[in-house]
């Protein structure tokens, strides 16, 4: 596999994880149809939970709205945080009840550690 093909191979399992990584937390995020893709850029059709509509390009240099400002984010996520203030609210609704799972799988464990210990001491 030459530099390109590998370069494509990785823009493309970038788009593929973007869209479905953050799906939960849009209207809507897919590989554009319209656009044909290469082994330097990508295109996601993008809709956010306020209802703007993004076309969106990925690059080896990053993220950007294609017609906004030109300026490149490192993840889908950095960017949906500039552009949607109700993403910013999903993605930390969504942080906060993974950090309450894990709490609570944590208690769970150190429960059942401290009841397997007290039954070997009888």
């Amino acid at each position: 596999m030459d530099k390109c093909d590998a370069d494509a191979r990785l823009l493309s399992v970038e788009a593929d994880a973007a869209v479905r990584e953050v799906a939960f937390a849009v209207q809507s995020i897919s590989v554009s149809p319209t656009f044909p893709n290469s082994e330097r850029t990508y295109r996601l059709d993008l809709c956010t939970l306020e209802g703007a509509a993004y076309c969106i390009e990925l690059t080896s240099e990053g993220f950007r709205v294609v017609d906004g400002d030109g300026r490149y984010f490192e993840t889908i996520y950095s960017l949906l945080g500039a552009t949607s203030p109700r993403y910013r609210l999903m993605f930390g609704g969504a942080l906060a009840s993974k950090l309450a799972e894990l709490a609570q799988r944590q208690e769970r464990e150190a429960g059942d550690e401290d009841s397997g210990e007290e039954a070997m001491r009888h």
